[in-house]
Order: C-alpha cells, then structure tokens, then sequence
C-alpha cells in the first residue's frame, strides 16, 4: 500500500492502524479551501476521509461530504468534528522538555506588583480593545505589558532553547514548535493573574478557537478573563475545567455582542484590580491546581488517533 496517496502523516495513519483500508487522513497547518482536499489523489477512492487542522478551520467539511471526519482546535456541535486541541498539546509537549512550570513561584509568598499580565504578540481588534480600556481606565499600573509595551514577542521568554527571531524552538532534539507555546514564568512570577485574548474565529457559536493562550494559564495555574469568541468558557467547561464564577461574574461568556461582551469581561477586570488578590488567590487555589493536573493528564494527539481508529474499524 502506497501511503503517500492516502495521506501526508504517515506515522498517525499507521498507528491509528488504517493500514489496508480506502480512507484518506489529511494534515494542514492553517486554512485550506475545500476544493483543496477534493483535489488530493485519494478523494474519489476514498470510503472515509479523515481532515486535522489546528486553528478551527475545517470544522464546517463534515457538511460538505458524508464521508468526512474533522479533528480541530475546537468543540462543535457536528458529530463528526471532534476536538483536537493542537496548541494546548505542544503547550504541554514544550514544558515536559522545558520544565518551567516548576520555575513558578507562590504568588503568596513573593506578592506580585502587578494584577494582571497582557500578553500580545501582535494586534488584532479585541486586543487593541483590550489596550484601549486599560488605557481609558487608567488601569495601566495594574497590569504588566501595557504601557506601550505592546511589541512583537512580548509573550517570549528567553530560554536559550529557542531563537525569538525565527519563533521556534527545537525540543527532544527532533522536533519544532512555535515559541508561543513556551510557559512565560519570568512574566507569570511578576503577576497575579491574566488576561487572555484568543483569537475571534467566525460567527459566535461557530468557531470557538483556543490556543496556547489558554493552554499557558491552564498550565500555570492562573486565573484568567477571557477575551474572545462567545461560549468558549462553556466549552473549558465542557471540557471538565474549572472556571471563576465565583469570584467574577462570568455571564459576559454568553453575550453575543462582542464589543459588548468584552467591555463586561473588561468589567471584571477593573472589579478584581480592587480586590485583595491574595485573598481571591487563595479562595481559587483549588480550581487552579485542578486545572494544571487535567491538562497535563489530557493527551490530544492519544485520544484523536484512538478516536480514528475506531471510526477506521466500523
């Protein structure tokens, strides 16, 4: 069997055991159109065809065809697109090599300057809303990365493991990831709590994306208000994490509006800046050691080709 007509991911077709049988796996990186896939070699034999992305960019395919079973960075509601949630497994993968989980120091112990840390690679809309806020809000003393320190790269940490020019780093000696899924603990040990913004992927309710943004305050055991699309604290939740609605009011995640919605969380931001955040750090603890030891126990890439192989079997 020549499995370079069947797929470009050798090593998953072969351990998700679709050796010997018409289905066509797929791999891309970021969006493809549909008339892409329908142009592979394979596309008319194939029985099944099974499509992996990382951005929630194919989660719409299983509509297009019966035969197609999507794996993507986000939960829907079609039965044949199941959540592969790349980012948070590099994440994961990164610090097993790097270890800087265990660079993070007790917030009760040192007492952090700042509240919040404001992560930001590059800007997009929400994130300029973010800025904007802080900045109309006179909240930038409460947060580290503001003060027009918004730059390229200000979510890197210098390692030595990586190059914060070309974004890469190379981990077990065989293996590239994006720098981005690099635990910042110097940044995370200077701040109690984050602000994540995710990417706005599509209508609300459509594509709800989360990436390493999330997956690092998973990690780090942060409390975080989140800037994004609609619903996706439901999905965490969904997901068997532990979000804050106990200290905050987390209703913003259902608004529909999104300038609305974010000026909500943006409320919750200015609430807890006035707050003792030991006191709240204290009260979440739980939650975010719960949160560390699920996501570190969570295997995406395990269960998506376990996943796989029983489809591949019926």
């Amino acid at each position: 069997m020549d499995l370079s007509f069947w797929t470009n991911k050798p090593e998953w077709y072969k351990d998700a055991a679709l050796d010997g049988k018409k289905i066509l796996l797929w791999h891309e990186v970021s969006y493809k159109p549909f008339e892409h896939f329908t142009s592979l070699p394979a596309w008319n034999a194939a029985e099944k065809i099974f499509i992996i992305g990382q951005e929630a960019d194919f989660i719409d395919l299983p509509l297009k065809d019966h035969r197609i079973h999507v794996w993507d960075s986000a939960i829907t509601e079609h039965p044949r697109c199941y959540p592969y949630y790349f980012w948070w497994h590099q994440t994961k993968e990164v610090d097993r090599y790097l270890n800087h989980k265990n660079n993070l120091i007790d917030p009760l112990a040192d007492n952090p300057k700042k509240i919040f840390d404001f992560l930001v690679r590059s800007m997009n809309p929400q994130r300029q809303i973010v800025a904007d806020l802080i900045k109309k809000h006179n909240h930038e003393e409460y947060i580290l990365g503001t003060s027009s320190q918004w730059v390229l790269g200000s979510d890197i940490e210098s390692t030595g493991a990586h190059s914060i020019d070309d974004y890469s780093i190379n981990y077990h000696g065989k293996q590239t990831a994006n720098n981005s899924s690099i635990l910042p603990y110097k940044i995370y040990n200077q701040s109690w709590f984050s602000i994540v913004t995710e990417s706005n992927h599509g209508a609300p309710n459509t594509k709800r994306f989360l990436s390493e943004k999330t997956a690092k305050c998973l990690l780090g055991k942060r409390m975080f208000v989140f800037f994004g699309p609609r619903n996706c604290l439901r999905d965490l939740e969904q997901l068997g994490y532990k979000t804050f609605d106990d200290i905050i009011d987390q209703s913003y995640d259902s608004i529909e509006d999104d300038s609305v919605r974010w000026q909500k969380a943006f409320d919750q931001v200015k609430y807890i800046c006035q707050c003792n955040p030991g006191a709240l750090y204290r009260k979440i603890l739980p939650k975010l050691e719960h949160n560390q030891q699920l996501f570190m126990r969570q295997d995406w890439q395990t269960s998506m080709l376990q996943e796989m192989k029983q489809i591949g079997a019926t």
